[in-house]
């Protein structure tokens, strides 16, 4: 009799381990299609900044460091590919790179008003508030997948395998974050 109750302790061990370990995969391959569409939103503003030089080049040809800076910046973005810490601060450093040509394309009002300039602000905010969604999102997934790996007894499960907690997404900037971002 106690062979039968072992075995099936056994058994049920077994079988919660294999239902925690596939919900965990699960949470996982979310929080990664979740990235994902984060990536593809940064991408998509990174694509809009050679727009946005051709646009002010003549206005601001002056500022050659600022349009070097931006570049280059633009090149550490992206080679920061899915380290998300690493990626979370260089796009920072864009979205704030980005907006210093705009803050200084401000003082021409002939640029300002101009329309291809006034489409890319506009092509601008809307790639902001889609990495600000999608940045939620990511986090949300994150925080779902951390709390099912340091939660007792999925640990066990997550740690035997393999599975560990992720990074989240930070903010671009300090007001996206006060906002919850």
């Amino acid at each position: 009799m106690a062979e039968w109750i072992a075995a099936g302790a056994a058994l049920l061990g077994l079988a919660y381990a294999v239902l925690t370990y596939n919900r965990l995969v699960g949470l996982r391959t979310r929080t990664a299609q979740a990235w994902a569409s984060v990536d593809v939103q940064l991408r998509r503003r990174q694509e809009l900044i050679p727009n946005l030089v051709e646009a002010a080049r003549g206005y601001l040809q002056h500022e050659r460091a600022l349009f070097d800076e931006l570049a280059e910046t633009r090149a550490r973005a992206a080679a920061a590919g899915d380290d998300v810490p690493a990626r979370s601060a260089a796009e920072g450093r864009l979205a704030a790179a980005v907006d210093a040509v705009v803050l200084r394309a401000e003082a021409f009002p002939d640029l300002k008003g101009s329309e291809p300039m006034l489409r890319l602000q506009e092509d601008l905010t809307s790639a902001e508030s889609r990495i600000a969604m999608a940045r939620r999102h990511f986090n949300d997934s994150v925080l779902d997948y951390n709390i099912a790996v340091s939660t007792f007894p999925a640990l066990v499960v997550a740690g035997a395998c393999g599975l560990r907690r992720r990074d989240m997404f930070a903010a671009a900037d300090p007001a996206a974050q006060a906002s919850g971002g």
